[in-house]
């Protein structure tokens, strides 16, 4: 099993992290670091603006979505990426800072 990183829940990366997620299924973990906790619906704003919606319509736990499709989600802010690996890895990693300190390998 390999890992795919996906850094950033906005709308790239949660697009990217679907569409890997349903490309490589089960056979691999797709991972989404975001120091994001809501998805925001933005073609919804418009309607928080001007007063026909409340701001909590447009927005979406990402924990919550990403467990009902097996996507594993880390809150937290990449930090540093290391694609060839380094002194106590010999994989490519990202060290990611948030509630706790990350290292995604």
């Amino acid at each position: 099993m390999k890992r795919v990183v996906v850094l950033g829940g906005g709308v790239s990366g949660h697009t990217a992290a679907s569409y890997l997620n349903k490309l490589l299924g089960k056979k691999h973990q797709v991972t989404v670091v975001t120091p994001n906790k809501d998805w925001n619906w933005i073609p919804s704003n418009i309607w928080v603006g001007v007063g026909q919606m409340d701001k909590s319509e447009v927005l979406f736990d990402l924990a919550a979505v990403y467990k009902k499709v097996g996507i594993e989600y880390v809150k937290a802010k990449a930090v540093s990426i290391h694609p060839e690996g380094g002194a106590s890895h010999s994989a490519p990693y990202v060290v990611a800072q948030g509630t706790g300190d990350h290292n995604l390998d």
